[in-house]
């Protein structure tokens, strides 16, 4: 039954039982407060040790949901020291360019180290007009291909409402990776296409996926 605080205070006054003496309310026997706040601190920090090792372990272990059919499960280790591969892509002799509108963007090096240089080249089905505007459609097919002797189609992909860009590099090992972003309204991955001497193809390895997203913005230069 609910007491106010007027009655409770006459209850703690008339009940010390001891000397059948009214009493105080300071001279009451505080009630363990501090017994059940000890066990509420113990709680909140075994709760918050059990979070932070649940988000460590999911962290560690990331599976690749755009390397589908290759197995590929990938942990942030493995994506540092480029040892999670994807499937090979081979040279081809058949021209993949066929239907595609537009160059974007090119550029040259030596790849294999024959001495002769390979061109990267960033194609799209999309037409540029006379004034140099791009008449882009809701989505068009998009094709990263590298031209030398054979081609390399590293990316033929259809892209909704998005574009596709990349970054040529190498490292330590000297050997040439080149990173595709793919920007779209629902979606953003990032794929690495190394080149591999020993096999003469490039490896995917997909770095980056977020599957399904609602894209609001993004600051990226438009062609």
């Amino acid at each position: 039954m609910y007491m106010s605080l007027s009655e409770k205070i006459k209850e703690v006054e008339y009940m010390d039982q001891g000397t059948n003496k009214t009493g105080s309310l300071m001279s009451k026997k505080p009630p363990n407060i501090w017994r059940i706040i000890s066990v509420l601190l113990v709680v909140l920090l075994v709760s918050g040790c059990r979070n932070k090792e649940d988000l460590l372990a999911e962290s560690k272990t990331q599976t690749n949901p755009a390397g589908e059919g290759t197995g590929m499960v990938q942990n942030t280790t493995e994506v540092a020291n480029g040892l999670a591969q994807g499937a090979q892509i081979k040279a081809v002799s058949t021209d993949p360019r066929k239907g595609m509108a537009t160059k974007l963007s090119h550029y040259s090096l030596d790849i294999d180290g024959d001495g002769a240089n390979e061109t990267i080249e960033l194609y799209t089905q999309a037409e540029r007009a006379p004034d140099g505007q791009m008449a882009w459609d809701d989505g068009q097919n998009w094709l990263l291909v590298v031209d030398g002797n054979n081609y390399y189609p590293l990316l033929q992909q259809y892209v909704q409402l998005g574009n596709v860009y990349y970054a040529v590099w190498y490292a330590n090992s000297n050997a040439v990776t080149i990173t595709a972003a793919v920007a779209t309204g629902s979606n953003v991955s990032l794929i690495n296409y190394i080149y591999d001497d020993e096999r003469k193809a490039f490896i995917s390895q997909s770095l980056f996926d977020t599957d399904a997203i609602n894209m609001m913005y993004n600051s990226i230069p438009n062609y």
